[in-house]
């Protein structure tokens, strides 16, 4: 009878390091028809596909079990996964005949059969993957390669635990040199076809078994979906046993080989995932030149670049000589196989010669070789001319006792490589990430003073050296050098370089990407740029951090340090952190520029405690220029920018923000249009410095205040932009009286949050304010720009002026004085007049002469006087006209003549329009404040009160009373 079955395999939530504990406990699951509960035992913790990266093997598509049945029990019968890819529980399902029977064996193959207790494994020869895995694990899990290790279960009572069979080969090409292709494990033992295993042994395991053919020691993986250039994994199953291995890539079987490395000697342990990394030098589309002896290397290394040694390389005599450089700058030598206890010598065969005719740069290449006794081979390096790098075919190799004469840039240890000794002749050392260098020597006829160690993260090197040894930041190394000699510098990790000079010299380029790490530095002018530099950050949340507070001449520069007429300087993105605890004593400073630096900031952001762009008042004749088009410029305690230098600053995007205002000048041209957004707080500390911004005071932009005055003539030039003054701030400050040099401050356009703007409005303006707190003034403030288009919007805050001012004999409190151009006053909140004296005077709230025009269209607007008199709320003369649309309108003060609300100069040509708006006590169509008398309501409009049409003027007995003019209903 043919039944369809389910298969619930659970696996554990538990995974041990070590498999070689047989009694791990199983999950205890209750068999009903049909059910199956299944467990691993515990897997290596170098995890591979099949395993999260926390150690637990989950299940992945296409996983077939197979299980004996009652119907055949020498055969296997495949179930399927149906549920659970990624998850450590799966269902398989499938057709069976009979019932479940004793033994579970994973992947189902064909030729997988068992008599008894024997059972016949059967390891395929090749694979199909139509994709390739980019990583060990894969972004979803389940959805990448399996790793296919051999396995096997005993079913007993409705529960099986799966168990090793053998291991896996996990191979990691870097750069897959094709899209598609043939990856060939080529071993010198059998690890295809079938294996015989005894079930009843203490630990059933498979081993391999010598082969005097090339048969069943070669598994192929045909693939297609890689991604060229980037990396690729590939996983074998093999039994047990200590291989020579070779891994080659090719388009298709037979063709021509893109990689063919000869790996070393490795040994597979039962339930063992073995990691092969190929290294970026063995892939290449071009495969070494193949030579059978040194001698022969030699001489096929003068007219190629890598050659590769198909003979053994024993014994202590082994000498070869590198020719010079041919079209190229490196030469490469790998070695196929190395006898234990053997010895080789390098030498440069031009090291007496001329320098330019040396190889820059030599790798040498080994096998590994896994043997217990296995001896290492030492190395000899005389090539002082050159960089030489000690690498293993596949990533992972040993060298013995090394003695090496390089160039000073250097011995390089590669990744993967360990070195047991270097005795230091000449030159440096660098040990890569993922390098192990167990002990160092300085020889004694080394003339240097001292060995740098250069080391990556990731590197291993001795915990201690002698003071002839200094350890430096491989990565710093490699960063100063690119400064030095233009290029891009991409931060591999989080560094500091505090106390490390990176120099951009003039005429070199350089660009520096954070790449989301920190880069810790210092305020000592080390960061320095008299070439052209880039600062980006395509990673995001990347930041060079000060971690210096501020020491005069000594933490006393800008952390990125401009220099030069020809130096400049562009920020794209990333953040610039130089904020310290109590900035206002502690700092610090963000980029500084000097004798003409200049300066582009397109994005990212600037945080300093003091300014986060600042100039030298010393340089009067050396003009810089600074665009800002984006980005955001903060300084914690100061002024975010503070141009004390001659040439011109234009910002037209962006956010500046400071604790004390945006902007501090004392020299040069100061553009601002557009998106720009300045910011005063009002809240900070500029401090008693005799020189900067000591002493200069609140404002989104000041100009030649505090102790230092000006260093030059000033120009301000705002045509666009948001001003937005906090706290004690004000917009715009200058100084007054005593300037140095001429001030010149121009306002076409923006928007600003006071009035402080007002004083040097042009021709033609068109300037928005919108207030952010009330504001009291001392005396009136006058728009006199033909042309100019004036719009406060109150915002739901108080303008008020409780000043008596003397004005040649006129006692004055007012508020708007237009003279030209155009006012006008929207949205809630006070205008007010309101002095607290016994003086007789004015009290005009609005105050129109000319040819101005004034727009009321809300606000309340409110006079007041302790004596009684004739007091203008809203004044009109000459030519000018008002017109009311909305609001509320008060005068605190009478005569016999009534409250004087509106008022026009007698015979003049001025106009009062009323279309909206409530008075109090003063009904706009009718009163006695004109002579004859006026109605300033517009045609089409009435006057209401207590909800009738009011067409008398008020009468002072009848109480309060409040006049509405509203559009007549048609």
């Amino acid at each position: 009878m043919k039944i369809r079955s389910l298969i619930s395999l659970a696996m554990a939530t538990f995974l041990i390091t070590a498999c070689s504990n047989e009694n791990d406990e199983e999950l205890i699951s209750t068999s009903t028809t049909g059910i199956l509960s299944a467990t691993v035992e515990g897997n290596h913790s170098s995890t591979r596909a099949g395993f999260a990266s926390d150690g637990k093997f989950y299940w992945s598509k296409k996983d077939q079990l197979g299980v004996t049945t009652s119907g055949n029990a020498s055969k296997f019968t495949a179930l399927n996964l149906t549920n659970g890819s990624g998850t450590a529980s799966g269902t398989f399902g499938g057709t069976i005949s009979g019932t479940i029977g004793d033994y579970a064996v994973y992947p189902c193959y064909d030729n997988h059969s068992i008599n008894g207790a024997t059972l016949t494994y059967n390891f395929p020869t090749s694979y199909t993957y139509n994709k390739v895995d980019a990583d060990y694990f894969t972004t979803v899990q389940g959805e990448g390669n399996s790793f296919n290790p051999a396995m096997w279960g005993k079913i007993v009572n409705g529960a099986v635990q799966m168990k090793h069979l053998g291991g896996v080969f996990c191979i990691k090409v870097p750069k897959m040199p094709i899209k598609a292709g043939t990856l060939s494990l080529i071993v010198d033992k059998k690890i295809t076809g079938t294996f015989a295993v005894n079930l009843n042994d203490n630990i059933p395991v498979i081993a391999s078994t010598e082969t005097s053919t090339s048969e069943n020691n070669t598994v192929t993986i045909e693939f297609s979906g890689a991604t060229q250039d980037q990396p690729g994994v590939f996983y074998v199953p093999v039994p047990t046993g200590t291989y020579d291995v070779r891994i080659k890539v090719t388009e298709s079987q037979g063709s021509t080989e893109k990689v063919n490395v000869a790996a070393g000697t490795y040994t597979i342990v039962r339930c063992d995932l073995k990691k092969i990394e190929l290294t970026n030098g063995n892939i290449d589309a071009t495969v070494p030149t193949e030579s059978s002896s040194l001698d022969d290397a030699a001489t096929k290394l003068a007219s190629n670049d890598a050659v590769r040694v198909n003979g053994e390389i024993s014994g202590t005599s082994n000498t070869i000589s590198v020719p010079a450089a041919t079209s190229g700058t490196g030469k490469s030598l790998s070695l196929e196989k190395v006898a234990s206890g053997a010895s080789l010598t390098v030498l440069d065969a031009n090291s007496s010669g001329s320098t330019d005719n040396s190889v820059d740069n030599f790798t040498l290449s080994i096998p590994n070789n896994e043997i217990a006794e296995f001896e290492p081979l030492d190395v000899t390096i005389t090539m002082p001319n050159t960089t030489v790098a000690l690498t293993g075919n596949a990533g992972a190799a040993i060298y013995g006792t090394v003695t090496s004469e390089t160039a000073d840039n250097t011995l390089v240890i590669g990744n993967g490589v360990e070195v047991k000794k270097v005795v230091v002749k000449k030159g440096n050392i660098r040990v890569n990430k993922g390098a192990k260098l167990v002990a160092i020597e300085k020889s004694s006829d080394n003339q240097a003073t001292t060995v740098t160690v250069y080391k990556e993260d990731g590197a291993e090197i001795p915990s201690s050296l002698g003071e002839e040894f200094v350890v430096m930041d491989a990565a710093v190394a490699d960063m100063q050098k690119v400064f030095a000699e233009g290029g891009t510098y991409t931060l591999p990790q989080d560094m500091n370089i505090v106390g490390v000079e990176m120099m951009v010299p003039k005429g070199k380029e350089v660009t520096l990407d954070l790449n989301g790490k920190t880069l810790e530095a210092a305020n000592d002018g080390l960061i320095r740029v008299e070439g052209s530099f880039i600062l980006q950050d395509n990673a995001g949340n990347g930041v060079i951090k000060a971690t210096k507070d501020y020491v005069y001449q000594v933490y006393s520069t800008g952390i990125i340090y401009v220099d030069g007429e020809d130096a400049k300087m562009t920020m794209k993105s990333g953040n610039i952190y130089a904020v310290r605890d109590n900035p206002p004593n502690n700092g610090q400073f963000g980029i500084g520029l000097w004798r003409g630096a200049d300066l582009t900031i397109e994005g990212g952001k600037i945080e300093a405690g003091w300014y986060a762009v600042s100039g030298n008042g010393q340089n009067t004749t050396q003009n810089s220029v600074i665009n800002i088009t984006g980005g955001e410029l903060i300084s914690a305690a100061d002024y975010a920018v503070y141009l004390p230098q001659a040439g011109t600053t234009t910002i037209s995007g962006g956010t500046i923000k400071g604790a004390c205002g945006a902007i501090g000048m004392r020299s040069g041209t100061l553009n601002i249009n557009d998106q720009a957004k300045l910011i005063g707080e009002g809240t900070g500390d500029s401090g008693q410095w005799g020189d900067g911004t000591g002493t200069m005071g609140y404002a989104v932009i000041n100009i030649g205040t505090g102790n230092q005055n000006t260093y030059g003539d000033c120009t301000v030039n705002i045509t666009g932009g948001t001003f937005i003054a906090e706290g004690k701030s004000v917009g715009i400050a200058k100084r007054e009286d005593g300037a140095k040099h001429n001030i010149t401050v121009s306002v076409t356009g923006g928007t600003f949050s006071d009035l402080s703007a007002i004083g040097f409005i042009a021709e033609n303006a068109d300037v928005n304010i919108e207030l952010n707190k009330d504001i009291e003034i001392q005396k009136a403030v006058t728009l006199m720009k033909a042309g100019a288009m004036t719009t406060v919007n109150l915002n739901g805050y108080t303008i008020a002026n409780k000043t008596d001012f003397n004005n040649a004999g006129d006692w004055e409190t007012e508020g708007f004085v237009v003279t030209a151009g155009t006012l006008n006053i929207e949205g809630e909140g006070n205008v007010e007049c309101i002095a607290n004296t016994e003086n007789d005077g004015f009290r005009e709230v609005i105050s129109a002469y000319g040819t101005s025009v004034v727009n009321l269209r809300g606000g309340n607007y409110k006079n007041y006087q302790q004596k009684n008199g004739q007091y203008d709320l809203i004044y009109a003369r000459d030519n000018a006209v008002v017109n009311i649309y909305g609001g509320t309108y008060e005068s605190g003060g009478y005569n016999d003549r009534g409250y004087w609300v509106l008022n026009l100069k007698d015979n003049s040509a001025a106009e009062i329009n009323v279309y909206g708006g409530s008075f109090k006590n003063f009904n706009p169509c009718n009163h006695l404040c004109e002579n004859p008398n006026a109605n300033f309501v517009a045609e089409g409009y009435q006057v209401t009160c207590d909800g009738k049409v009011a067409t008398d003027a008020h009468d002072l007995l009848s109480g309060d009373k409040t006049y509405v003019v509203s559009k007549i209903a048609q």
